[in-house]
């Protein structure tokens, strides 16, 4: 049972701002896809800033285990750490403190992307499954049988629809019926990319199977890396032209990992942009994904929430 030690008292009948979370699984901050790539990304960066993002550069959270890290932002607090069992942490994420303080006010829940393992909510534009263990690094164990096998390049059939999804995804947020007459309405959306497979290169076109898994060659990581920037674009500039008094979270869970020359402290480095309207600043600088979370519902819905002590897990 989750139990985080603050009380809510919120009007729901008053509409209130729609909130847009947004999970790119493995996008690397600023400084760190400099850092180990050597990629200027602050063209991506000025883009936020002049529509009024507030950006983080030194965020950190508690680990580099996703669903350790969905699982204690969902919940507002560290409830689960990478040795809680999966089932017991997907549990957890349906049954998030978030959603419960958001239904109190009102707000409807929607899904978008892959969420309902990620986010324990089913989404809108794909059909979720919860089935398939995973490694720690995102493959299937009938991917890791066939790797090396003749077998291998049929795995290409379950990543087609991987891209699928995260396409899917991203035209949700270009559709304008999804937005009309919608007021205190909270998006999460989770994308697994650029976390591998990488199936894109920096135009959105496919990449080979053989590369699918290729973090020996940078290009591969680098090339998703700037197909999914793009997409970000798209979706903040739609949604500022459709819905322009909303909260938009563009987040990571954490940087890139899959290299030996990756730090810890730069793997738990995760991205942090947060726009509440052009004039509007938070301040997110160094907070972990579950206090900025917190900034932000206190902003949404008027309450008080303070902070919480950080952990470090290995």
């Amino acid at each position: 049972e989750v139990d985080n030690n603050f009380s809510v008292i919120i009007d729901e009948a008053t509409p209130k701002k729609n909130i847009y979370y947004f999970v790119f699984d493995e996008y690397s901050n600023f400084p760190i896809i400099k850092k180990y790539y050597d990629y200027d990304n602050s063209g991506f960066e000025t883009y936020l800033k002049d529509y009024g993002f507030s950006i983080s550069y030194d965020s950190h959270n508690e680990c580099y285990s996703t669903t350790t890290i969905l699982t204690n932002i969902l919940n507002l607090n560290y409830v689960s750490t990478p040795e809680t069992a999966e089932d017991t942490k997907l549990k957890m994420r349906e049954q998030a403190k978030i959603y419960d303080i958001f239904k109190q006010a009102g707000y409807e829940i929607i899904g978008v992307g892959k969420t309902a393992n990620s986010m324990g909510v089913e989404s809108k534009s794909q059909s979720n499954s919860k089935g398939g263990g995973q490694t720690a690094k995102g493959e299937s164990f009938f991917q890791i049988l066939v790797r090396n096998t003749v077998f291998y390049p049929f795995v290409k059939i379950d990543n087609d629809q991987r891209a699928k999804d995260i396409l899917n995804g991203i035209n949700y947020f270009k559709d304008k019926d999804n937005y009309k007459n919608k007021t205190s309405v909270l998006t999460v959306s989770y994308f697994e990319s650029p976390h591998e497979p990488f199936l894109f290169d920096n135009n959105g076109n496919a990449v080979s199977p053989q590369h699918y898994y290729d973090w020996d060659e940078k290009k591969y990581y680098l090339d998703q890396y700037k197909f999914i920037t793009d997409c970000m674009k798209t979706i903040v500039a739609n949604i500022i032209e459709n819905d322009p008094d909303s909260i938009i979270f563009l987040s990571s869970d954490h940087s890139a990992r899959f290299r030996d020359e990756f730090e810890e402290e730069d793997k738990r480095n995760p991205f942090h942009a947060v726009y509440a309207g052009k004039n509007r600043k938070f301040n997110i600088a160094g907070k972990s994904g579950v206090n900025t979370m917190r900034t932000i519902i206190e902003e949404a819905l008027d309450i008080d929430m303070g902070e919480v002590e950080v952990p470090t897990y290995d």
